[in-house]
């Protein structure tokens, strides 16, 4: 059956009536009126993105970006899979995605935030404040998770102003149904990476599959699709300048409430640097990888990520200079701490702040070196060979008390990682990336150096450029842990079999983990001061904005959210006409799609205004990095299109809302549906979407095809 639309008349209401500023990500609890009127129970979050479940047999549509990971896995069964795309013929001719990619949707979110400062209290800070927070975070996870087919998580909202604990159902046995090729999917590239107008057809279809009990497996032959009671509506009718829409999925990180000291650190000093690194690393893979070759493909992912968070930092600090961010935060600062001083309780919010500020302090101070790290970090080797050798310490506990991340419910995870990984992984590509970070970390200061890795690569002998490279390449063709079978035999390992490894990043963690406990332990402490510092700030905030009469919405967490707003005005539609004439040579697409643009081969799919298929549109609705792929649905709650990016003036937003630069570009359903349709022979999954649109006769059934558009296949006078 399909989903009721049940609400109509209220979402409309809510819709039309809504205020004229769009920000917003609003939770469930905060707009319960427009959370009951949309079909939350089938927007998904699918690895980092969201989704939307679009048929009573699992059928799940999301962004063709939202998969670029998990396509090099697939090259062993499709090693075309990047330049022709992939269109499952049946259920059995399905493609299982890597073991690591899951799917989850919300069941339901309790506020547990008494009980969480209850355990913590008043007077605990720091290390031992934090540590609280975890044990009570354990335990809430560990009851709520005794339901059977039952995923929880405890989430902070706001710096701890909120907590709630959410259950989710997952499913671990996710399978490619369709993706288009890379032409289409990825069209313009990093090229019109956050720029407006755009072309890209950034969708895919997986299939959800669930065991013969209806709840979560893993992948197995005897898995069926899974079977929702409800799904959501596709739109048949087509949008216009100015329509109401609201956006459903799950963002990922705003930082709207950040004091104007925070916010000076990140744009004076973080996005700088970091900028730096990902420029040199793009630069580095890129000549290690020619277009075209298979090393290319296989870096496709890290590449795309790298490209696309320079963009982002790029256009944030255009954004912040642009928009006088600073001098915005800091009136606005000024009247909170106004406020503040009129308070009874001033003291506790006086305290917060001078913690705040004390912490930031501290942490500037180690700054270059967190950066290290946090490339250093994103080494597969290092990385895999320091995870196994804390599962071989953690061991050692109760299961209780092993730190999270390595207790019983994370294996099959932690397997699954190890697994899918290797598959975007080249031992030349990572040994150049280390031996370019050696030599920037002989640069940090030397109290920010670490001494382990001093010691392990004999930094303190000051090594040439060609002599770290030579070192580099040898630890790497010395190790076998870039085969799979090989890291999940270390998973069954005590710690006794690892400190006996010779396999040299077993030995660089034994030898760098006392190091890298102490580095944690630090972590720890600056997570327990900034909780409570910045929840007594944010709960200062809140209380400020409601004096105010001001709307206060949640920074946005990677939990369910909505947003309202409205198509932009003209030109707010790109459509296969304008792709066609944007495409520079027209061979930047397929020559098919190209000959079926150049007939005016539109099916039942045309807008009549457009005098074309739409592709994408432009809508000033509030989003964030995890927006990608959340269901955009019209005033009856139908899709109409999937956000997949935003546009450069408007990144600045996840730090400093401007509505006047807000722009969120969607993909629209109607390209999809004709791309399945004229190009790919997609009749078994327009037959199970309830299309094409036509009517027993085989006319357009509500749809206008405007002159001259001859539809294929379809006989024009069916009673002759």
């Amino acid at each position: 059956m399909r989903y009721v639309i049940w609400a109509i008349g209220s979402l409309f209401s809510l819709l039309m009536n809504q205020a004229t500023a769009n920000e917003g990500l609003w939770t469930s609890q905060q707009r319960p009126e427009l959370a009951a009127s949309l079909p939350l129970h089938s927007v998904m979050q699918a690895g980092s993105c969201s989704a939307a479940l679009i048929s009573a047999h699992g059928l799940l549509l999301t962004n063709y970006h939202c998969l670029l990971d998990s396509l090099p896995y697939l090259f062993s069964a499709e090693p075309d899979i990047f330049d022709e795309g992939y269109l499952a013929g049946t259920t059995e001719s399905e493609l299982a995605l890597p073991a690591d990619f899951y799917v989850s949707r919300t069941l339901s979110q309790r506020d547990v935030t008494d009980i969480v400062n209850e355990a913590v209290g008043d007077r605990l800070r720091g290390r031992a404040r934090f540590n609280r927070y975890l044990q009570t975070r354990d335990h809430l996870v560990a009851e709520c998770e005794r339901e059977a087919g039952v995923v929880c998580r405890l989430v902070e909202f706001n710096d701890g102003l909120s907590y709630q604990l959410i259950r989710e159902q997952r499913f671990d046995d996710v399978r490619l149904v369709y993706v288009p090729a890379a032409e289409i999917g990825y069209y313009g590239g990093e090229r019109d990476n956050w720029q407006w107008p755009r072309h890209a057809g950034d969708f895919a279809l997986l299939r959800l599959y669930v065991g013969e009990s209806g709840l979560s497996s893993e992948p197995a032959a005897t898995n069926r699709p899974y079977q929702p009671e409800r799904f959501i509506a596709l739109s048949e009718t087509p949008l216009r300048a100015g329509d109401a829409l609201v956006a459903a999925g799950y963002p990922g990180i705003t930082q709207r409430y950040r004091s104007p000291s925070q916010l000076s650190y990140q744009f004076a000093h973080y996005y700088p640097s970091a900028l730096q690194y990902l420029e040199q690393w793009q630069q580095l893979i890129k000549g290690l990888s020619p277009s075209g070759s298979e090393r290319r493909i296989q870096y496709a992912p890290l590449l795309q990520r790298l490209s696309n968070r320079s963009k982002n930092y790029q256009a944030m600090l255009s954004g912040y200079e642009n928009e006088q961010v600073l001098l915005q935060r800091d009136a606005e600062h000024q009247q909170i701490k106004n406020w503040i001083a009129q308070q009874p309780n001033r003291g506790d919010y006086e305290e917060a702040l001078t913690l705040m500020d004390e912490l930031l302090a501290e942490q500037s101070h180690f700054q270059a070196q967190q950066l290290w790290l946090s490339f250093f970090d994103q080494l597969q080797l290092p990385r895999i060979g320091r995870h196994l050798y804390r599962l071989a310490y953690e061991k050692q506990r109760p299961p209780e008390q092993r730190t999270g991340g390595f207790q019983p419910r994370d294996m099959q995870t932690m397997r699954n990682v190890m697994s899918s990984q290797a598959s975007q992984f080249d031992s030349r590509v990572e040994a150049q990336l280390l031996a370019q970070l050696l030599v920037r970390h002989m640069e940090l200061p030397e109290e920010q150096q670490l001494k382990s890795v001093n010691d392990f690569f004999r930094l303190s002998e000051e090594p040439t450029q060609l002599e770290l490279e030579q070192q580099v390449k040898k630890l790497y063709s010395n190790s076998q842990l870039d085969h799979v079978p090989i890291r999940l035999y270390w998973m069954q390992r005590d710690l006794k079999h690892l400190q006996r490894s010779s396999d040299p990043w077993l030995v660089f963690a034994a030898e760098s983990y006392q190091e890298r406990v102490q580095l944690g332990l630090r972590e720890r402490e600056w997570r327990g001061q900034h909780q409570f510092a910045n929840g007594k700030y944010m709960l200062a905030v809140k209380n400020w904005h409601e004096s105010q009469d001001f709307s206060f919405s949640y920074n946005a967490n990677r939990t369910l959210r909505m947003s309202q707003g409205s198509v932009m005005q003209a030109p707010a539609f790109t459509s296969l006409n304008t792709l066609l004439q944007q495409a520079e040579p027209p061979s930047q697409i397929p020559e098919q799609q190209k000959e079926l643009i150049q007939q005016q081969d539109w099916g039942c799919y045309a807008d009549a205004e457009l005098q074309s298929v739409p592709v994408n549109f432009l809508s000033n609705l509030d989003a964030t990095g995890g927006s990608s792929g959340a269901a955009t649905f019209n005033q009856n709650a139908e899709l109409v299109g999937l956000i997949f990016d935003s546009t450069a003036e408007s990144v600045i937003n996840d730090w400093h809302y401007s509505e006047a630069k807000q722009g969120s570009i969607h993909v629209d359903i109607r390209y999809l549906l004709w791309t399945l349709d004229k190009l790919e022979g997609g009749s078994h999954l327009l037959k199970e979407l309830g299309w094409p649109w036509q009517d027993f006769r085989g006319e357009c059934r509500g749809v206008t095809i405007p002159d001259p558009a001859p539809v294929a296949g379809i006989d024009p006078d069916p009673a002759g």
